[in-house]
C-alpha cells in the first residue's frame, strides 16, 4: 500500500459512457481483432508502455466500450487468468496479481464501482500494451491444465525457495485463489510458473 501510494499515477480520465456489453470476454475479443492497437515500444517498465497505450487517441472510447457492474471483477479475474494462461506474458501476470489484490482490498473501498472502473482501465491498457493477443480456445485450455503434472505441495515447496519475487506472488496468489475457487486454471499457471523457477535455479 504505501508503495502503491507513493508510486502509482493514473492512466487518464474514466470515460462517462458505460459501454455496450458487460462481458470482457466478448469485450477483450473485439479489441483482439481490431487492427489499431498494435503494442507500443518497449519501455523499461510494463506501466510506462501501459501509459504509453493510455496516451493514444482512441483508448478512453474503447475502455467506454466495457460496462462496468457488480460482477465485473470476478470477470475480470478470470479473463486475466485465462490471458496469462494462453500468453505466459509478465504484463499478463500483473493482471492476475493485480486483480487479486483489488478483490482483496475492495471490501474497505466506499465506491466499489470506481474501483471496478478503474481496474478495468488498467487491465485494458495492459492488454493492449501486450499487442491485444487472442485467447486460447477453451480446448487449448484444457489440453494445458491436462498437462499440469506437479501436485501442490510440490508448487508451494518449490515456490518458497524462488528468489524471483514476482514468480513466488503469481503462485502464492493462484494456489490462494484455486484453494477459494477450485479452477484449475489456477493451480495450471502456479505450477508452470514453478517447474520455470526449479529449472532456472538448476541452470545456476
Amino acid at each position: 500500500m504505501a508503495y502503491f501510494a507513493e508510486v502509482a499515477r493514473p492512466l487518464g480520465d474514466l470515460p462517462h459512457d458505460q459501454g455496450r456489453t458487460s462481458d470482457p470476454e466478448e469485450f477483450f475479443s473485439d479489441l483482439s481483432r481490431s487492427l489499431k492497437w498494435a503494442p507500443p515500444a518497449r519501455a523499461r517498465l510494463i506501466d510506462r508502455e501501459m501509459h504509453m497505450v493510455a496516451e493514444r487517441d482512441g483508448f478512453t472510447q474503447a475502455v467506454a466500450s466495457l460496462a462496468v457492474n457488480g460482477e465485473t471483477l470476478v470477470k475480470l479475474e478470470s479473463f486475466a487468468l485465462k490471458l496469462f494462461g494462453t500468453t505466459d506474458d509478465f504484463t499478463a501476470l500483473h493482471g492476475v496479481t493485480g486483480l487479486a489484490a483489488v478483490s482483496t482490498l475492495i471490501p474497505w473501498v466506499d465506491d466499489q464501482e470506481l474501483m471496478a472502473r478503474y481496474a478495468s482501465q488498467a487491465l485494458v491498457a495492459a492488454f493492449l500494451s501486450i499487442g491485444a493477443p487472442k485467447l486460447w480456445s477453451a480446448d487449448r485450455l484444457d489440453e494445458f491444465i491436462a498437462t499440469t503434472r506437479v501436485q501442490l505441495d510440490e508448487i508451494r515447496l518449490r515456490a518458497a525457495n524462488c528468489d524471483d519475487e514476482h514468480e513466488a506472488k503469481l503462485v502464492y496468489t493462484a494456489l490462494r485463489a484455486y484453494e477459494q475457487s477450485h479452477e484449475p486454471l489456477y493451480l495450471a499457471v502456479a505450477a508452470r510458473a514453478s517447474i520455470r523457477d526449479d529449472t532456472e535455479q538448476s541452470r545456476r
